[in-house]
């Protein structure tokens, strides 16, 4: 019911990673998603908090992009001329969970970077208390749950590692998945004569698209959403639908190849 709520195809593979989740986080206050882009990972943790609130329990949440920030304003730091104490946007979450009777996610969409994450390590230990550079302790409760998200575990330390608990998704989501809830989406008077053209001209292309070098790497899936969203206000008629699909899956060729 909450995959077709949210006009999703329902998957086997990621309902398994959902329970999973559930699992991890009931066990450990962090834990790290890793996997390809477009690969399911923000779908997993937002179905999981779609049931658990379908189910009667609240779950808010915070999501932050840490790599898109300055490392005070993620973590905080002294004002140079006062002295005194400034928050950081995480330590900012971190306090509203605090003291949230709620259950409470804090998510960390991008790269895992040793320089913020580090910082963390005191509260993703047993005794959850997290320790500000200052002297200041907050200490967190069982309602709360650092999830990170991430498609590359280059830079992350055994430290971190072995404070989380991990949720692999090595498979990529193929195209019928993502075909199917992208059309789902789309208007009632424009869903039919969709169908039409995904069916006649989408594989062919895909398949054309793949004998040909990325210009820059990604993963199937992203190559896939990324040819859509090209789409999506050429539903007109099928010339200009067809020029959008092949301007989509141009964008990641080199110049030479594109003609």
């Amino acid at each position: 019911d909450i995959f077709q709520e949210n006009k999703l195809d329902f998957d086997d593979f990621l309902l398994t990673k959902v329970i999973q989740l559930k699992e991890i986080l009931n066990e450990r206050i962090g834990c790290i998603i890793s996997g390809p882009s477009c690969s399911g990972k923000s779908v997993i943790w937002a179905m999981l908090r779609a049931s658990t609130m379908k189910a009667g329990t609240t779950v808010k949440i915070e999501v932050l992009s840490p790599k898109a920030m300055a490392k005070e304003d993620l973590l905080g730091g002294l004002d140079r001329d006062t002295r005194e104490w400034k928050d950081g946007v995480l330590i900012s979450a971190a306090r509203n969970a605090a003291t949230s009777d709620s259950k409470y996610w804090i998510v960390c969409d991008g790269d895992i970077d040793p320089e913020w994450v580090e910082g963390l390590n005191s509260v993703l230990d047993d005794n959850k208390i997290l320790t500000l550079p200052n002297g200041e302790r907050i200490t967190l409760g069982d309602n709360v749950n650092f999830i990170f998200e991430t498609h590359d575990l280059s830079y992350v330390s055994p430290a971190t590692i072995s404070r989380v608990g991990m949720l692999h998704i090595n498979e990529e989501m193929d195209a019928k998945p993502i075909l199917s809830t992208w059309i789902k989406k789309r208007s009632d008077e424009s869903r039919e004569i969709i169908v039409v053209w995904i069916k006649k001209y989408f594989d062919k292309a895909l398949s054309l698209r793949n004998e040909i070098s990325q210009l820059v790497s990604t993963s199937q899936a992203s190559l896939i959403q990324s040819a859509l969203s090209y789409t999506e206000n050429a539903l007109d008629s099928e010339n200009s639908f067809l020029l959008r699909l092949a301007k989509g899956f141009g964008s990641n060729m080199n110049v030479l190849e594109r003609r």
